[in-house]
């Protein structure tokens, strides 16, 4: 457990995107300062940290919708917490309907988990301060200015497209597949092997890339598709009686191999309108054999998908639609925030999803009842850590709970000397705030 919890994955680390958070984080406070608004800075400040945060959630793409969603609900959030301080016992309501949707949420998938968080922070740190309702719009406001301001800056300052030339490599090698099984009498077998070669040679120049590790499992799935369609469109010359069959098939291979090359080209845009139109493969085929070769070749385009599903997950439109085709047979991935698996998981909770949902109903107004009632200074930081450790699972929660004992000791020393100790300033704390924000990114 502890092995586990203090496991560091170094060539996770990445300082540039980071960078592009920490700018946002950095900028809304010194601009909230130069206003002279620091109550207002700091709240927009933690509209961007969050909003970073989320940003680093779902793999490598940046999820803008889910930060979008993150955003609004830690405003409304702010508002709701800012009303309820007024009175104990209804902030204590409060918690534990926050507490019970954010675990029902964790059913639809990690984007709404990872909303239904946010939601919770947003109401324990930010929203334990009595405010009239004209101080609660401007609190929500300036979280949302905030928030805003990191999703802009995310869009702005988007990393450099490094795996380009590997991807559009490997989407020509699947446009080529998807040729020769359109029209098998053409003869494409040696132009395939030819392109999947320069693709392999490609690929082997970037041994210690480690963004090259699912594009090489896509050329080896690729590579397998090569052989299945192969192998039909030799069947298909040898047995004339099967050729409607086995252009069935290959149909179905066509529809999947084009979309799988969009998302090649296109990771961030693909938009695939019109896909799935045929049965499934496979189905209205009589011929015990072909049927397996149709099980076969849809395997090899599924464990393409895999492989590509760390790029994919947060892109709702091109992903969702590629990988709900019927050759892949499988249920589509939740890149982002559905509201349909959304209001499904509240109105059918899972088991698991709604024992959780239950303790965290229970522990987070206990924590802030029990926060109230302790001589700590910042009591937030009680209710705070159910959130951030609390899991569906056992094993998670207490890995997370001992990795956050251990980090958090680490890092209140720091913390505390560089604030009560240095003496920074407005200037100094903010560059302090920009540089810390920068390193929690780039370690996240």
């Amino acid at each position: 457990m502890f092995r586990r919890a203090l496991a560091v994955d170094w060539t996770a680390l990445a300082p540039v995107r980071g960078l592009r958070c920490a700018v946002a984080v950095f900028a809304v406070l010194v601009l909230g300062l130069a206003a002279g608004q620091p109550n207002l800075a700091v709240l927009a400040t933690f509209g961007a940290l969050t909003a970073g945060i989320v940003s680093l959630t779902q793999g490598a793409r940046t999820p803008y919708f889910t930060m979008v969603c993150a955003g609004l609900v830690t405003a409304l959030s702010t508002a709701v917490g800012s009303l309820a301080a007024h009175a104990f016992p209804v902030l204590l309501i409060a918690l534990a309907l926050w507490g019970l949707l954010a675990g029902l949420l964790v059913g639809a998938g990690g984007a709404a988990t990872t909303v239904g968080v946010q939601a919770v922070i947003g109401l324990v740190v930010l929203g334990r301060f009595p405010l009239t309702l004209g101080a609660t719009a401007q609190a929500s406001a300036a979280v949302l200015v905030g928030a805003s301001l990191q999703i802009a800056l995310c869009a702005l300052l988007r990393p450099p497209a490094r795996d380009k030339i590997e991807r559009l490599a490997l989407a020509d090698l699947v446009d080529l597949l998807a040729d020769w099984a359109l029209a098998p009498a053409t003869f494409l077998s040696s132009r395939a092997d030819v392109a999947l070669e320069q693709t392999r040679v490609l690929l082997d120049r970037r041994q210690r890339w480690s963004a090259a590790a699912p594009l090489r499992s896509v050329l080896t799935n690729v590579s397998r598709t090569r052989l299945q369609v192969g192998a039909l469109v030799a069947e298909r010359r040898r047995r004339v009686e099967l050729q409607p069959d086995i252009d069935r098939l290959l149909a179905h291979a066509v529809l999947d191999l084009r979309g799988l090359a969009t998302l090649l080209r296109h990771p961030r845009h693909a938009q695939l309108q019109v896909l799935g139109a045929l049965p499934p493969a496979g189905a209205d085929v009589d011929h015990e054999q072909l049927r397996r070769d149709g099980d076969s070749l849809a395997g090899q385009l599924r464990a393409a998908r895999n492989a590509l599903s760390s790029w994919t997950q947060a892109d709702p439109g091109g992903p969702a639609r590629l990988f709900g085709t019927r050759l892949f047979g499988a249920r589509p991935l939740t890149p982002t925030v559905r509201p349909r698996e959304v209001l499904a998981a509240v109105r059918h909770p899972a088991p698991a999803a709604l024992r959780h949902a239950a303790r965290l109903a229970v522990l987070l107004p206990l924590a802030e009842a029990l926060a109230r009632v302790l001589p700590l200074q910042r009591g937030y930081w009680v209710a705070l850590t159910v959130v951030v450790v609390l899991k569906p699972d056992y094993a998670s929660s207490t890995e997370r709970g001992v990795a956050r004992l251990l980090g958090t000791l680490v890092g209140v020393v720091p913390a505390s000397l560089l604030v009560s100790e240095l003496h920074l300033g407005n200037t100094g704390l903010a560059v302090a705030v920009g540089v810390l924000a920068w390193a929690s990114y780039a370690a996240f």
